[in-house]
């Protein structure tokens, strides 16, 4: 298999590092200290509930209206 010199992807590392992979990405250390941060908020929005995301069309439609128009109160 063919080895590729790459340079980190990350601005402040730039390390210098071969791989099989063509496409540059972060080198060893780099790669581990992402997936800590990964984890990290992976576990901090574990227990969060997720809300359900309502489109402006799905508000609409679930507003009262009157003759077709949206009741309001100004």
């Amino acid at each position: 298999m063919k080895t590729y010199e790459h340079n980190c992807i990350k601005i402040s590392c730039g390390a210098e590092y071969s791989d099989t992979d063509p496409d540059p990405y972060y080198c060893s250390p780099c790669q581990e200290a992402s997936k800590k941060i990964a984890e990290q908020i992976d576990a901090k929005n574990k227990g969060r509930t997720s809300e359900p995301v309502k489109s402006n069309l799905q508000i609409y439609d679930e507003s009262p209206k009157a003759h077709g128009f949206v009741i309001t109160k100004l």
